[in-house]
C-alpha cells in the first residue's frame, strides 16, 4: 500500500469514527436531556411556520392559475369550434362546458383568500369588487350547465 492511500484510509477511519461518537453523543442528549429535545422542537416549528404559510399561498396562487389556465383552454377549445377550424361535436362540448362549469363554481372560493406573487395575473381588482368578480363567476356556471 503506497503512503498517500495510507494516510488517506487512516484520515478516513478517523472521520468515520468522529462521525460514529458525534451521532452518540447527539443521541445521548436527545434522549436523555428531555430540555435539548423541547428546544428543537420548538426551534423547529418556529421556523417552520412561516415557510409553511408561504407554501400555502403559493398552492393556492398555483390553484387559481391552473383553474384560470383551463378555463382559457376551455375558451379557447369552443371558439375554435364555433370558427370551424375544430370539427363540431356534441360531446366535446359537452365536455368544455362541463369544465368551465366545475372551473367557475370553484373559482370564488380559490380567490378569497387576497394573495398575489409576480407569476400570478391576478389584479387587486379582484378583492376590491369581489362581490362582481363572484356574480361573473356565477354567470360562467349557469351558462355553462
Amino acid at each position: 500500500m503506497t503512503e498517500p492511500f495510507k494516510l488517506a484510509t487512516t484520515k478516513l477511519n478517523a472521520d468515520v469514527i468522529l462521525v460514529a461518537v458525534a451521532k452518540e453523543s447527539l443521541l445521548h442528549a436527545l434522549f436523555f436531556k428531555p430540555a435539548v429535545l423541547i428546544v428543537l422542537a420548538t426551534t423547529f416549528l418556529i421556523t417552520s411556520a412561516p415557510i409553511t404559510a408561504a407554501d400555502d399561498t403559493d398552492i393556492i396562487i398555483k390553484a387559481r392559475m391552473n383553474a384560470m389556465k383551463d378555463v382559457a383552454s376551455s375558451m379557447k377549445s369552443l371558439a375554435q369550434i364555433m370558427k370551424g377550424r375544430d370539427p363540431f361535436s356534441t360531446e366535446k362540448v359537452k365536455e368544455i362546458l362541463a369544465v368551465l362549469e366545475y372551473k367557475a363554481s370553484v373559482t370564488p372560493t380559490l380567490f378569497e383568500k387576497y394573495a398575489i406573487n409576480p407569476q400570478s395575473e391576478a389584479g387587486t381588482e379582484i378583492w376590491e369588487n369581489f362581490d362582481d368578480f363572484t356574480k361573473k363567476a356565477d354567470d360562467l356556471e349557469r351558462v355553462s350547465r
